[in-house]
């Protein structure tokens, strides 16, 4: 996922990149040495989670913006972020590059304003959703040095390519024909 959105935001005329990095332990110390205007965090991460971070940022950092990346836009966590830490508002991970500029243009014009309202819902992104059904796995996977949150299978390589056609159709939503068996009958 870093790699992914540090491809999409480096030399973005808009933004300029800051840092990234992997370990959410040295996040505060890397805003001392470079400061931020906007922080983009993911919710689960192994050594601190987003919700510890948001707050440690949050309280070191008052004027930073904090934008969270969700899996599923749910949970503890975010709620946690979004009412403890009062992130600026969250994500998901398999967000388009046009909606993810437009989400962080819209906190730039909230921090170019002197808007200091925190926690301010971001306005509504177009998100296509492919649904699938399936056997998959799901969970922490990975080894004692890298790990991460992973939800596997073919059916799951289906949903995701149903959610890439949602544009070409012009909906938001995309069924694939084994959940489309399972509401019929």
């Amino acid at each position: 996922v870093i790699d992914g959105l540090t491809s999409l935001l480096k030399g973005h005329e808009k933004f300029n990149f800051v840092f990234a990095t992997t370990d959410s332990g040295e996040v505060v110390n890397k805003i001392k040495e470079k400061p931020v205007d906007i922080l983009l965090t993911d919710v689960m991460m192994p050594k601190l989670p987003g919700n510890q971070l948001a707050k440690q940022v949050r309280e070191k950092f008052p004027n930073v913006k904090i934008l969270a990346l969700s899996m599923s836009g749910q949970g503890d966590l975010v709620n946690e972020m979004i009412e403890d830490a009062d992130i600026a508002g969250y994500v998901l991970k398999n967000i388009g590059k046009q909606e993810l500029v437009k989400a962080l243009e819209q906190l730039n014009v909230q921090l170019a304003s002197g808007d200091e309202t925190i926690g301010r819902p971001l306005a509504p992104l177009a998100v296509g959703i492919g649904i699938n059904t399936g056997m998959c796995c799901v969970g922490n996977m990975g080894s004692d040095q890298r790990f991460d949150y992973s939800v596997i299978s073919d059916e799951v390589n289906v949903a995701s390519r149903l959610e890439g056609q949602s544009a070409t159709y012009g909906v938001s939503i995309v069924l694939g024909e084994s959940t489309r068996a399972r509401i019929d009958g």
